[in-house]
């Protein structure tokens, strides 16, 4: 278990200049499922993927340069 204060995330997207910071109440659960339910995806892959997906930049699918 992870007790999480807060979360910043920062260079997304349209908020490029700025952080995003989101605060946890004592108690509260941003996410609470058992291990391997995909939490990652939710907690840090999703909100960057919501944030790209409409400005046209393609992320997914996407062969990275060498």
């Amino acid at each position: 278990m992870i007790n999480l204060l807060a979360i910043s995330y920062n260079n997304i997207g349209p908020f490029k200049d700025q952080n995003l910071t989101i605060f946890f109440d004592q108690g509260k659960y941003l996410i609470k499922a058992p291990i391997g339910a995909g939490k990652s995806f939710l907690f840090f892959d999703g909100p960057i993927y919501g944030l790209y997906k409409y400005s046209g930049r393609n992320m997914l699918n996407t062969q990275s340069k060498s």
